[in-house]
């Protein structure tokens, strides 16, 4: 089975950002939610907008190292540009 670099480093990336973003709702939010069942539902729906917003930050954080592997790869496509025959002289093909 093949993974990724990308597929690993979105995983782990979200992973830290919906850390991050959980460390601002507090143990004592959950405590008082055990018995009101409005604030059971509104840590529920906070839950799902971090989960939903790291996530995205995520997939941004992919597209950036993308960007910047493309932007590192395109002098070495420049390098290995093939020559041009002059006018006249013929290519050689393999057969």
């Amino acid at each position: 089975m093949r993974v990724s670099f990308a597929a690993i480093s979105s995983q782990v990336r979200g992973e830290n950002s919906y850390k991050e973003a959980t460390e601002t709702v507090a143990q004592t939010d959950v405590e008082a939610a055990k018995g009101d069942l409005q604030a059971a539902l509104k840590l529920a729906a906070l839950n799902a907008m971090i989960t939903d917003q790291a996530a995205m930050i995520a997939y941004i954080d992919d597209f950036q190292l993308m960007m910047v592997m493309t932007l590192v790869t395109i002098p070495f496509l420049l390098l290995i540009r093939g020559t041009r025959p002059e006018s006249g002289e013929r290519m050689a093909v393999a057969e």
